[in-house]
């Protein structure tokens, strides 16, 4: 809240300054104030339209928004305008193309990734749960093998993710991000205890949710 303040003064005292905008629109977003910073990034982007990172930033939102067409547009500019290819924006554009149900695209995005940054264990778990989708089990089960050699703590930042949304009275968003974790990865046989247990905590408290595995997002 106070990062939005001071940003707002900064917007205040020129409105013509492109990272005003941004900076109050990162704020939005970190506050779940999704419609507040797609405005503010189109803001920013009105005036710099060749800013790359709020591309990305506005790709994230829209993407969160369900409005995927949009956020695969906003990734792809964001690419454009990069330096070079920036691994999260290009499994964030995976990401949109496999919610428009262009899986053989999103694939080639996630090989872009990984080509990259070989050890990205998101860019391994995105993959692995789109190669499922695509009915390639064995290929899944490698990816999601490789998430797990890469990053042995890949489900914490998650399971935290989940205690949150139970301490808001969540359950849906809770049990899906549990049953996503269980179903997708080979966890060790402690941690997949723990995480039955407080899977079955929230059975029953939950309403219908269609969160996928991999909506679930750093």
């Amino acid at each position: 809240a106070d990062a939005v303040v001071c940003a707002s003064r900064a917007v205040a005292a020129c409105r013509t300054y492109h990272n005003a905008f941004f900076v109050r629109a990162e704020a939005y977003r970190l506050l779940g104030k999704l419609a507040a910073a797609v405005d503010d990034l189109g803001f920013c982007l009105a005036i710099e339209s060749s800013h790359a990172r709020a591309h990305h930033c506005r790709g994230l939102c829209l993407l969160e928004m369900g409005r995927h067409s949009q956020a695969a547009t906003h990734f792809s500019l964001a690419i454009k305008n990069q330096a070079s290819p920036d691994v999260p924006t290009l499994i964030s554009l995976g990401r949109a193309y496999q919610e428009l149900g262009w899986g053989e695209a999103a694939m080639v995005e996630y090989d872009k990734a990984l080509r990259i940054e070989p050890s990205s264990a998101y860019a391994y778990f995105c993959r692995g749960h789109c190669r499922r989708c695509l009915g390639d089990a064995e290929g899944g089960r490698a990816d999601f093998a490789a998430v797990m050699r890469f990053d042995p703590a890949f489900h914490v930042p998650y399971v935290e993710r989940a205690s949150l949304a139970e301490q808001r009275g969540e359950w849906a968003r809770a049990e899906d991000i549990y049953n996503a974790l269980l179903e997708h990865l080979p966890l060790s046989g402690e941690d997949e205890a723990y995480l039955r247990s407080r899977q079955q905590q929230t059975k029953g408290l939950r309403s219908p949710s269609k969160i996928k595995a991999h909506q679930m997002h750093a």
